[in-house]
């Protein structure tokens, strides 16, 4: 069974009742875009991450949260990654605030060991890219062994940002299974077969 809702913009709980009133077991393919708006914007990625919890047969999903997902969104987002151990493909475009967010992505990242296509996009408006979060993206991308095509994303950084991302992608080069990545830093694109 699919679930696709396309472009949805998030001003009532009806979006929200909709999938978690649904047969959530039996989902293999989501795709949930969601543009927050307002003070509940935590309220909503929870539920959604709360439902997500509960696709057990889940092997794709597409997940955009816009609207500067907060602390407590994101902690509940990254717990509903965790559990979604059948996750084959994964896209996950997410708006980080108050510099919290890459290094706890990727520790749940680390534990979606059958992911074969990974396609992240952080924008980094207010977030900052060191080297403990590439270490922390260099590991998670480690405990992926089926991954094959990657796709990394990264909004407007600073030149400090762009170096720590160009050690990562010398961090990927020792990965064997790699077959496609992809690397948009801003304005600049670098595609590797």
């Amino acid at each position: 069974m699919q679930l696709n809702l396309k472009s949805i913009i998030l001003t009532s709980i009806y979006f929200s009742k909709k999938f978690t009133n649904s047969s959530l077991q039996f989902h293999t393919n989501l795709k949930i875009n969601i543009k927050c708006q307002n003070y509940s914007d935590d309220y909503i990625a929870s539920t959604i991450s709360s439902a997500l919890q509960k696709c057990t047969n889940l092997t794709t999903l597409e997940l955009n949260l816009k609207g500067q997902i907060g602390r407590k969104g994101l902690d509940n987002l990254c717990q509903a990654l965790r559990e979604c151990i059948n996750l084959t493909n994964l896209t996950l475009d997410v708006e980080l605030k108050e510099g919290y967010g890459v290094m706890e992505i990727c520790s749940a990242l680390s534990e979606c060991s059958n992911i074969s296509t990974l396609n992240l996009h952080f924008d980094l408006k207010s977030c900052y890219i060191g080297e403990v979060e590439i270490a922390f993206l260099s590991y998670a991308l480690e405990k992926c062994p089926n991954l094959a095509q990657l796709s990394l994303s990264f909004g407007d950084v600073s030149n400090d940002d762009i170096l720590q991302i160009s050690n990562l992608a010398l961090a990927l080069s020792k990965h064997t299974n790699l077959q496609a990545f992809n690397l948009k830093i801003g304005q600049f694109h670098i595609i590797c077969y």
